[in-house]
């Protein structure tokens, strides 16, 4: 969803035919088109405004130079300027979050979350028993060793796990 509707307020008058009246939590008047409804102010970054009734005023974000939203149990995220509203972590699944705010599912009782790394790793899930300290970057993929071994990229570009 994107973009505001409507919101004019002239403070003078009844709203516009086609309109109904609503008023921000700070009493300020906004006229919405039919079929549109009030999206209040959050603090002093959004002034409020009327979206579809689907919308879910929780995920209003600024991004792409207008305000964009989701509708109920999508979240919404804004990577270098591009809005997507990403689907709820199917059933069985733990959602988590990766420092830079990238969503990662993983399948609760078989896999586990490694955030990302300074070596360029965004994080991702692995089988449980993974070290994540051992991610490495080898063979054109991020691998990761199982506690106890330490990760080895040949200088072909193999990967292997080693002992310790």
């Amino acid at each position: 969803m994107t973009g505001i509707d409507g919101g004019a307020d002239d403070g003078n008058g009844p709203c516009p035919d086609l309109s109904i009246e609503y008023f921000a939590s700070s009493g300020r008047r906004v006229c919405c088109p039919l079929g549109k409804v009030l999206c209040d102010e959050m603090g002093d970054w959004y002034l409020g405004g009327c979206w579809a009734p689907e919308t879910d005023c929780s995920t209003i974000v600024w991004c792409e130079r207008r305000w964009q939203a989701c509708i109920p149990g999508y979240r919404s995220f804004c990577d270098e300027d591009k809005m997507a509203c990403e689907a709820p972590c199917p059933a069985g699944s733990v959602e988590y979050e990766t420092e830079s705010g990238r969503r990662v599912c993983c399948r609760e009782a078989t896999h586990l979350f490694c955030d990302e790394s300074d070596a360029g790793y965004e994080g991702g899930c692995y089988e449980l028993g993974i070290n994540c300290a051992t991610i490495t970057y080898c063979d054109g993929d991020w691998r990761a060793c199982r506690e106890g071994a330490v990760p080895i990229c040949s200088a072909d570009d193999r990967f292997s796990c080693g002992i310790q």
